[in-house]
């Protein structure tokens, strides 16, 4: 005897639908990831749980139920590379620009004491 199949849900969180729908876009997790402004596990992680919802084993499947579901319909996947072809490449190249900046410069930690942070070298003694 099988195993009950469990009921998909079609609900899906507004991030696993967006995520859902630039993979149905031609993206991939890391372009994704950078359109979004998220983590590429975070990517991952959403297509993964949308996956699960969806009760399918790869994004194609999910991505062709989510159409057949109404979750989100062929126009919307088709709107953005048919209004703006270089719409995705401008909002990559914008999260880009963002990543670019210079990160805040890091503190010394004292060995003696690792909670208490001060900007002199760690070698130097404090009188």
């Amino acid at each position: 005897m099988s195993p009950p199949r469990r009921n998909p849900v079609t609900k899906l969180s507004r991030r696993e639908r967006q995520c859902l729908l630039w993979i149905a876009r031609g993206k991939g997790y890391i372009e994704v990831g950078m359109i979004e402004g998220i983590a590429y596990a975070t990517v991952k992680c959403y297509l993964d749980i949308a996956r699960y919802k969806l009760n399918c084993a790869t994004l194609a499947a999910a991505t062709a139920l989510a159409v057949g579901r109404g979750i989100f319909t062929l126009e919307e996947i088709e709107s953005s590379v048919l209004d703006d072809p270089d719409a995705a490449d401008k909002d990559m190249k914008q999260a880009g620009d963002k990543q670019d900046q210079p990160a805040p410069e890091a503190r010394r930690v004292s060995p003696d004491n690792p909670r208490q942070q001060h900007d002199e070298h760690p070698e130097t003694e404090r009188a």
